[in-house]
């Protein structure tokens, strides 16, 4: 007798062994999960949450939600509307919601009714994931989408609207004839220019890790890129003056980088004044690089410095368009800085000119 009470013992406590080790193996497999996972019974007992979870609706580690109802762990208003539909219609639903606490961050919830083997109703799961970084890329492609037809809108309707005048007499004229084509020229060029800068920034992003880096001297680089920008700093007597020790080095991708900077000086020689200094600088510092395009125009409030590097921003659009500007080129220069595995920056006070800076790493 005594040997079969034994050998039952010894079998329950293998079993609770198993039974012990499958909820270890099951807890590990939910808290590993990005998505958060939260099951409640039908009086509305919290069973099961994961760590995704309790990030998400922001309950401490050291608080434990699990056998609490769940009005006193949830706090977020519309994550307690879809537990109580699910639980008293029993009906499967999927929300998107911006938990208040949480921020920029966006939660697709998708929620149902639980059933045991005997389709007896037993509770509520919610599956919640975080689709921040899908719904900022979705704005981003609108406004991009939004950017560019806006940005194409204006040369093409100018173009249309020149051509049309044209085809109504004005093309008999030929003082009218030599300045309308010369208009249609010009906003010709300015929707190449669009459709260039905007392959640039694709190649470079797709790019992005790939792109081949050999140690060269950033005061080479600097120098070709003022001597691309010398007719246009000649046309408003504009100074280019370069400070960079010859034997400067960084790993860099030279016909990237001087598109960059090329880009920085052209911007700085656009909004100086005639007979004014750009001063195009590079130095080492802690452990970078960094190079600097200084100049003494209107400068930039400081509202605007974290949008400046953003495509087709604009501080002031109409003196960016009457200057030719695409919008694409400090999105660009940021980009071939990301590419070097460094980052762009900008200094700027209102009438006190401007630095705009590309870091490299040393």
């Amino acid at each position: 007798m005594d040997r079969g009470y034994h050998q039952i013992i010894n079998a329950l406590i293998t079993v609770l062994r198993q039974l012990e080790v499958e909820r270890e193996e099951i807890e590990s497999v939910l808290n590993s999960m990005a998505e958060g996972i939260i099951a409640v019974d039908c009086s509305g007992t919290i069973v099961r949450i994961n760590t995704a979870a309790r990030e998400f609706i922001g309950i401490p580690k050291e608080k434990e939600p699990s056998e609490k109802n769940y009005q006193q762990v949830v706090k977020e208003a519309s994550l307690l509307a879809i537990l109580e539909r699910v639980l008293k219609e029993k009906e499967t639903c999927e929300e998107e919601i911006s938990p208040e606490r949480s921020g920029d961050v966006v939660l697709r919830v998708y929620a149902k009714p639980l059933y045991n083997n005997q389709q007896l109703h037993i509770g509520a799961l919610l599956v919640l994931n975080d689709i921040s970084r899908i719904v900022r890329l979705e704005n981003v492609r609108r406004d991009f989408v939004a950017n560019v037809s806006h940005e194409l809108k204006t040369p093409i309707t100018s173009i249309k609207g020149f051509v049309e005048t044209l085809l109504d007499g004005a093309m008999h004229c030929p003082s009218d004839l030599k300045k309308f084509l010369e208009i249609i020229s010009r906003q010709s060029d300015r929707v190449t220019a669009i459709f260039d800068d905007l392959l640039t920034l694709s190649r470079i992003e797709q790019d992005r890790g790939k792109i081949s880096l050999q140690r060269g001297k950033l005061k080479d680089v600097i120098r070709s890129a003022c001597l691309a920008c010398e007719h246009k700093a000649e046309d408003k007597e504009i100074k280019l003056e370069i400070d960079c020790e010859k034997q400067l080095f960084a790993m860099i991708n030279a016909p990237l980088l001087e598109q960059a900077i090329v880009n920085l000086v052209d911007n700085a020689i656009k909004y100086s004044g005639n007979g004014s200094l750009v001063l195009i600088k590079a130095y080492s510092q802690r452990n970078e690089k960094v190079i600097a395009v200084c100049d003494n125009g209107p400068g930039i409030d400081s509202v605007h410095h974290e949008r400046l590097f953003e495509r087709f921003y604009r501080v002031d659009k109409a003196r960016s368009r009457i200057g030719g500007g695409t919008g694409l080129g400090l999105a660009i220069v940021k980009h071939i800085a990301q590419a070097h595995g460094g980052y762009p920056g900008v200094e700027s006070t209102p009438g006190k000119g401007s630095s705009f800076y590309l870091h490299l790493p040393q």
